[in-house]
């Protein structure tokens, strides 16, 4: 096993779930649930996307988790000219936003049957 910290991104499982199907398939597979168990609290680390409302604060504190000091382009990511070869290639040209927190809300009613199979999971947010 790694000696290395281990930090896991992740967003709210109404906000990214299309189907219960898909959301039954991607729960097994969740590795880090089990990395969470097992590891110590000093070997692993998770940020909500939901908690992004403070890009800095969330930024520093991974950091300090991985033992490494704040370099001001951190915070600056999004003004990196270097090329970007992915689909999100205009999303990494922005800031840290939190302008899709919370939009799953919307649908309401029509997720209850998704919150049935996710105990133990955060459902607020």
């Amino acid at each position: 096993m790694t000696s290395r910290p281990i930090s896991k991104a992740w967003r709210h499982p109404e906000a990214i779930a299309a189907t219960i199907d898909a959301l039954r398939r991607a729960l097994p597979a969740d590795r880090f649930t089990e990395l969470r168990r097992v590891l110590p609290a000093d070997r692993f680390t998770e940020i909500a996307y939901e908690d992004v409302t403070d890009p800095a604060a969330q930024t520093r504190r991974l950091l300090a988790f991985c033992g490494l000091t704040l370099n001001p382009r951190c915070l600056s990511f999004h003004e990196n000219a270097a090329p970007v070869a992915t689909a999100g290639s205009v999303q990494v040209r922005q800031p840290l936003h939190a302008s899709s927190v919370g939009r799953w809300r919307r649908y309401g009613e029509g997720l209850e049957p998704m919150r049935a199979i996710l105990p133990g999971r955060r459902t607020e947010a």
